[in-house]
This record gives C-alpha cells, structure tokens and sequence, in this order.
C-alpha cells in the first residue's frame, strides 16, 4: 500500500493516464472476439467463451436500455472519475458496464477502465471480503482524492449470488445472475451509484 498521499496521487494519476474509455474497452472486447481470445491470466477455452458471451451482452444491453432511465433527481457538481476494474470475460462486468456507461453520459462524469490483472496492485486496495471480485468502481475526484467505491454488483444481485454459491452449483449461479440483471435492467445499479454520487456532490 502507498503511505504518502503525494506518491499515492501519483500512482493514481499514472493509472488514470493508462485507463480505457468505455468504447475503447468495448472495441478491445470485440477484437479479442473475433480472435477468440481473453483478457486476464487465465487463457482457458472456458474463458474464451465466457468474453464471447460477455461481448454479446454488452451490446445487447446498449441497445435495449433506455438511456433516459439513467439520469440522475439532481445535477453533478463535481468532477468525478469512475475507475473501473474489469476482465472482459466478467459476467457482472458485462452487465453492468453499459449502465455505467449510460450513467456516465447522462450525469457529466468520467468512466475508465482497467483490466484487473494487469493492475493488481491497485485491485489489492479494494477487495470484498478477501476475494478480487470484479467489477470494482472506484471513484476518483478532480484531485486524485479516492472518495468511494462500489462493487462488485448490486447488493441484491450480493444476496442472490451468496446464496447461490452455497449450493456449490456454478451453472445455477450464472443462470441465477442472468436472470436477475435482465429483470432489474440496470435500476438497482443506478440507484446505488446515484447515492453514492449524491453524498459526494
């Protein structure tokens, strides 16, 4: 962990400076498609598929979500960054990348990614409950200040996901999440972020 605030400020910045737009993340995504290929340690034919599917999420839900449901009861006056660690084969990720990427448009703020293998250093400072579980939005002001974080999904989609892992059933767990994110369109992650962005107006 960085002690002094000033080389911490500096480390952020040099990850900000390396960071993705969502569009180029999703056009990363899209070539490591098309060469069935994945992001992150684990190169797995299993992988492979989970970023093909993720790809087909994504764009999915960039066309079926309403942009307008995205904007928030009050104007954002501060600058703020949301820094987002993902991999592109992250089912959480694929879901609710575009949202962030609509509440990004429609409220003025900043979105980045990284890829968290690349950056496990900066995943190490914003772990849950001991696991580098992804997406993680850290959220960044205009003076490199980490001012909160959220992640790595919704927290009725946390309940879902931790009684569904207790079955032990992966293929339940993955059913289980998708048929959450397509009932609640993105409205519980909004919710959540708009209180997170509200608090730091």
């Amino acid at each position: 962990m960085i002690q002094l605030e000033t080389d911490r400020k500096q480390w952020l910045a040099a990850k900000l400076k390396v960071s993705m737009s969502f569009e180029d993340y999703l056009k990363d995504v899209e070539i490591q498609v098309k060469e069935a290929g994945t992001s992150g340690l684990n190169q797995s034919s299993d992988y492979v598929e989970y970023t093909k599917m993720a790809y087909q999420r994504m764009t999915r839900w960039l066309k079926t979500l309403n942009p307008g449901h995205f904007v928030f009861d009050f104007t954002v006056e501060k600058k703020i960054t949301m820094l987002t660690l993902t991999e592109s084969w992250c089912g959480d990720a694929a879901h609710i990348s575009p949202i962030l990427y609509y509440i990004s448009l429609q409220n003025g703020l900043s979105l980045r990614f990284l890829y968290r293998d690349q950056h496990i250093d900066l995943m190490d400072e914003y772990l849950t409950n001991g696991s580098r579980s992804i997406p993680k939005v850290i959220f960044v002001d205009d003076q490199l200040n980490e001012v909160a974080s959220w992640g790595p999904r919704p927290a009725h989609a946390q309940e879902l996901y931790l009684r569904l892992k207790a079955t032990g059933d992966v293929q339940k767990i993955i059913h289980g999440l998708q048929m959450w994110y397509n009932k609640d369109k993105g409205a519980c992650t909004k919710m959540e972020i708009e209180t997170i962005i509200r608090n730091l107006n």
